[in-house]
Order: C-alpha cells, then sequence, then structure tokens
C-alpha cells in the first residue's frame, strides 16, 4: 500500500504492520508467460541458487581461514629467524 491510498482512504482506518514470515512481492510480466507460471518457475529454480550462493560462501570462507592460516605461519617462520 502506498502513501497515497493512506491519505485518501485515511491512516485511522488502515493499520499497517509487519509479519517476519510474510512476503509481498510483485511480478510483472509481458504477457507470453502468466505470472502464476512465473512464481512457479522461480520456486523451481530458488532451491538451486540458494545452494549454489551457500556453496560460494562455504568456498570464501574457507579461502579467508587458508589466508589466515598462511599469515599466521609467515609471522611464525619470521619470528623463528
Amino acid at each position: 500500500m502506498c502513501m497515497e491510498c493512506l491519505r485518501q482512504i485515511g491512516q485511522s482506518k488502515i493499520q499497517l504492520g509487519k509479519k517476519a514470515d510474510h512476503f509481498i512481492f510483485s511480478v510483472e510480466s509481458s504477457g507470453c508467460i502468466p505470472p502464476q507460471d512465473i512464481v512457479k518457475r522461480a520456486f523451481d529454480i530458488l532451491p538451486e541458487r540458494c545452494e549454489m550462493y551457500l556453496n560460494q560462501l562455504n568456498q570464501e570462507e574457507e579461502e579467508e581461514e587458508e589466508g589466515k592460516k598462511s599469515e599466521l605461519m609467515e609471522e611464525e617462520e619470521e619470528e623463528e629467524i
């Protein structure tokens, strides 16, 4: 709901709030594919994309940890010299 709607109807008549487990989004289509089909396809693709994203995050974390370990080893070697 937009602010203009609130102004026209009146804020005292409408109560807006947030729910942690609800999402509101809009889907636009050029007309070739019905919006409900777009949403169904998106939900089919979403788990794959989430898995890909999580794998990438894990890989970056592992690389970061390896980098920190290498730096510590280099510092220890310098201290020994």
